[in-house]
């Protein structure tokens, strides 16, 4: 009862005694691990089991909670297609123990990330981007009183507001329609006067059939239906109105006219950066490797 552990589910979960009994998954569907490294944290010092691996191999994470123990086992599976496939290869897990907080048992993966990728991530991020420490989960506020209260215990410079509802529509309807919900660029601008930066969510691949936006748009005319692992490709014949459903990345017409609404989308509210939510292309669906990617 006096092991804790992290893992990168969400930006960052603790599961320690208190969590349900039973086997949890986190992979590359959700419930989602954004990052392949888990450390438990105990009163003697910490632990940690990870992968440095570039190829960004799909994995698993299957953690079981006994009531004496917690069971912790990863999953690497190979890229599809299978058909030119001869060979079956694992990558190398690292594992060690170390004196110190579950930070220190981070840090091993934490070095070899930055390495890897920080030049990659940060190369064309603006600078208020690497200034931010806290990200606020709860929406964008408009109210003067709790942002100046706020701006009084906190630097606004290192603080992101994130809002999961900036679309007038109600949450994964009536997508691919952007437009702003009222009051939202108000409240954005309020956060501005006080020095925040705000981050609204916008779902990248996913939308609902015949809606208007997606007539207007012609988006049957370049949708390309995603495939999937675990169920048969669907059929355009056999949709329904209103029906969410995701398309696929490798639709180039499809990522410019995405490209260009969330251009007009961040004009219109003024927001500082959009949380692109990229779950239809995170995983290996059947399209192998393309353009490198």
């Amino acid at each position: 009862k006096d092991q804790t552990l992290y893992f990168a589910h969400f930006g960052g979960a603790a599961m320690d005694h208190s969590w349900p009994m039973g086997q949890m998954s986190f992979g590359e569907t959700g419930p989602f691990l954004e990052a392949p490294v888990i450390v438990g944290e105990t009163a003697k010092g910490s632990w940690g089991i990870w992968a440095e691996d570039a190829g960004r191999y799909p994995k698993f994470l299957y953690v079981r909670h006994s009531p004496n123990a917690f069971h912790v086992s990863w999953e690497t599976m190979n890229l599809m297609p299978y058909d030119t496939k001869k060979e079956a290869a694992s990558i190398i897990w690292h594992m060690n123990c170390f004196s110190g907080s579950w930070v220190a048992a981070g840090k091993p993966y934490r070095q070899w990330f930055q390495k890897k990728y920080a030049p990659l991530l940060m190369k064309r991020a603006p600078d208020w981007a690497k200034r931010i420490r806290v990200v606020m989960d709860g929406g964008i506020p408009g109210d003067p009183s709790y942002l100046r209260d706020l701006a009084n215990r906190f630097d606004p410079e290192t603080v992101l507001f994130q809002d999961w509802d900036l679309r007038a529509p109600s949450f994964d309807t009536e997508l691919p329609d952007f437009t702003p919900r009222a009051g939202k660029p108000e409240a954005i601008a309020v956060c501005h006067e006080y020095g925040f930066k705000t981050m609204g969510y916008v779902n990248t691949y996913c939308v609902n059939v015949d809606s208007p936006s997606y007539k207007a748009n012609n988006i049957g005319d370049y949708l390309l239906l995603r495939t999937s692992i675990f169920e048969p490709k669907p059929k355009m014949s056999d949709l329904k109105p209103g029906q969410l459903v995701y398309g696929d990345p490798l639709s180039r017409r499809w990522r410019e006219f995405h490209a260009k609404q969330m251009a007009e989308f961040v004009k219109a509210c003024g927001v500082d950066a959009l949380y692109e939510d990229t779950g239809g292309c995170t995983f290996d669906l059947g399209n192998g490797v393309v353009e490198g990617l």
